[in-house]
């Protein structure tokens, strides 16, 4: 997915992997067991200003984890199941 954030006050383009929870499933319906469930999680893959590629200065200095949770939030709040 390709997104256009404000992060620090900064315009930028974000490409990133969204995989949505999962609820766990205990037995299935023919008795085998199920499964663990899973948080929903964003994996940002590039970030960009204009054309210019800034991912790696993200993850020199540890901004990543933040953008990553921006967006997850982002995704949560426009859900209307939330």
């Amino acid at each position: 997915m390709r997104k256009s954030i404000t992060f620090l006050t900064l315009e930028i383009e974000v490409e990133y992997d969204y995989q949505p929870e999962e609820k766990e499933v205990r037995t299935l319906s023919n008795g085998d067991p199920g499964y663990p469930g899973y948080t929903a999680s964003v994996e940002v893959s590039n970030v960009y200003i204009g054309k210019i590629d800034i991912t790696s200065f993200f993850e020199e200095v540890g901004l990543m984890y933040k953008l990553e949770e921006q967006i997850l939030k982002e995704i949560e709040d426009s859900n209307p199941l939330n």
